[in-house]
């Protein structure tokens, strides 16, 4: 697993937290803009899960390539945020771009989305 993080604390936070659970050889915690740290995810990826609002659909864009078939992407928040994931969920809607995709009604929106 590889996860990213841009405030400094909270990758300090992230890995004690996996060094306590003994998953450091299986957890990677990236420190900085995912744009510029997930940019090469040194190989194929089955699962994504959201990070900051406003780069959901650049970083999904970005990602693409690296999905397998059959992978999975999650965002939340698609209802409290809804004017500003408008685009994300426009994208992932359209199956053109590769993506069958569904909002679940979990709380503030949940979408799910599997790379065709």
């Amino acid at each position: 697993m590889i996860g990213s993080e841009f405030e400094p604390t909270k990758v300090a936070k992230a890995r004690e937290n996996v060094a306590e659970a003994g998953l450091g050889d299986l957890v990677e915690i990236r420190e900085g803009d995912a744009q510029e740290t997930l940019g090469n995810p040194d190989g194929t990826i089955d699962m994504v899960f959201d990070g900051h609002k406003d780069l959901y659909l650049s970083i999904l864009k970005m990602l693409t390539p690296h999905l397998r078939k059959g992978a999975v992407v999650v965002a939340d928040n698609i209802y409290t945020f809804r004017r500003a994931l408008a685009p994300y969920v426009r994208y992932i809607s359209d199956s053109r771009n590769g993506f069958n995709s569904v909002v679940l009604h979990l709380k503030d929106g949940t979408a799910y989305s599997v790379r065709l």
